[in-house]
Parts: C-alpha cells; sequence; structure tokens
C-alpha cells in the first residue's frame, strides 16, 4: 500500500506506521493479517518518481 500524505512530513517511518495502523483500527487487528505500507510525503513521492523514470 502506497499512501501519500502531507501529515508524513517531518515524521519518521515508525511514526507514519503507527499513524495508519491508528486509522485502520479494528480492520487492522482483525481482518488484516499483513500489509505492506510505503508512507511518503508528497515531495517524497514526486522524487521517488522522478528517480524511477
Amino acid at each position: 500500500m502506497r499512501i501519500i500524505d502531507e501529515r508524513f512530513r517531518g515524521l519518521n517511518r515508525v511514526r507514519r506506521h503507527q499513524l495508519i495502523h491508528a486509522a485502520l483500527g479494528e480492520l487492522f487487528q482483525e481482518t488484516i493479517h499483513a500489509l505492506s505500507i510505503q508512507a511518503l510525503s508528497p515531495e517524497e513521492a514526486d522524487k521517488a518518481s522522478r528517480d524511477s523514470a
């Protein structure tokens, strides 16, 4: 799952994942067994797109 959000600016990877897990709430604990997360700020997403081109 790739999530791009301004709220990720200045946050480390662990804190970003904590926010996503909190947003998913019970769904993450009861329904989702495993999840690969790429959480980026808009600037990081733009850079990743340019680097992969």
